[in-house]
C-alpha cells in the first residue's frame, strides 16, 4: 500500500505531499519514543547514584552484587566494589591488578560486608535477590527499584 503511494506521488510530482507524508511519519516516531522514554530511564545509573549521594555518610561502602554496572563509578566519581560478578566479565589486565581490593567473584563474599557496622548500598538486578536474601541472614531495606534493578541497604 506504502509503495503505491510512493509510486503515485512520484509520478504525479507531488513532493510537497511526499513531504508532509515524511515529517509527519517523523513526528509519529517522535512520539513513540517519548513514551517508551521512561522504560529508558530506568536501566539509567544515575537515578541510583543520586539516590546513594542522598543517603550516603562518611565510611558507608557501595556494592555491585552479581552484575557490572560500568557508569555507577562514573556517576558516585569514587570506585565500587563488586561482590559475586563473573570472571568471565573481561576487565584489561592492568586494571585486574590495579583494583584488586575493589572485585570478589565470590559471592558469598557478601557476608563480610553486612557484618561490618557501617552502612552498605547493595545494587544488584532484580533475579539476583532471592541468592542474596539466602546469603544474609538480617534485614535488608529495599531503598530504591527502577525497572529490573534494585537498590537495597543493611540499615535505614
Amino acid at each position: 500500500m506504502a509503495s503505491l503511494l510512493i509510486a503515485w506521488i512520484l509520478v504525479k510530482k507531488k513532493y510537497t505531499l511526499m513531504f508532509h507524508c515524511q515529517v509527519g511519519i517523523l513526528i509519529l516516531m517522535i512520539l513513540a519514543a517519548f513514551n517508551e522514554l521512561p522504560l529508558i530511564q530506568y536501566a539509567s545509573m544515575k537515578v541510583f547514584s543520586d539516590k546513594i549521594l542522598e543517603l550516603r555518610k562518611p565510611g558507608d561502602q557501595v556494592v555491585m552484587y552479581k552484575h557490572y554496572f560500568s557508569s555507577l563509578p562514573f556517576y558516585l566519581n569514587e570506585p565500587v566494589m563488586m561482590v559475586g560478578v563473573p570472571a568471565e566479565v573481561s576487565f584489561d589486565s592492568n586494571w585486574e591488578k590495579a583494583e584488586k581490593n575493589f572485585w570478589n567473584p565470590n559471592a558469598a563474599a557478601i557476608q563480610d560486608f553486612i557484618k561490618k557496622p557501617n552502612r552498605i548500598f547493595i545494587l544488584l538486578e532484580g533475579q539476583d535477590k532471592e541468592s542474596l536474601r539466602s546469603l544474609v541472614h538480617q534485614p535488608l531495606f529495599p531503598i530504591l527499584q527502577r525497572g529490573e534493578f534494585a537498590l537495597f541497604s543493611n540499615r535505614l
